[in-house]
């Protein structure tokens, strides 16, 4: 479930091709066709992005599961202590000042 802004366009550029366990795979059959073809170069181009698949999918799934664990801001502002909420409240007034005065 894409849940922010950030995620949502960091996924936009991926294609189907691109996710899944079948894309090193992909990759790596593309890689021999360019090379079958006499294109070297896009050969090491497909050769590279399927040695680095899997470690993209690692860093979406990772993203996904610190997304998960992250606490709310209610959550925190739950736990902090008075002091810390008064400065939240101060910051967040201060921020809607900068924001008009120079947003």
């Amino acid at each position: 479930m894409i849940e922010t802004e950030a995620d949502e366009h960091m996924l936009r550029g991926i294609n189907s091709a691109d996710v899944g366990p079948e894309a090193k795979e992909y990759n790596l059959l593309r890689a021999d066709e360019e090379y079958s073809n006499g294109n070297v170069e896009h050969s090491i181009y497909y050769q590279v992005k399927a040695q680095f698949q899997s470690t993209d999918l690692r860093y979406i799934t990772e993203a996904e599961e610190l997304e998960n664990q992250r606490p709310s801001t209610q959550d925190l502002l739950r736990e902090a202590s008075d002091k810390e909420r008064k400065d939240y409240k101060r910051w967040g007034s201060t921020k809607r000042h900068l924001i008009k005065a120079f947003g």
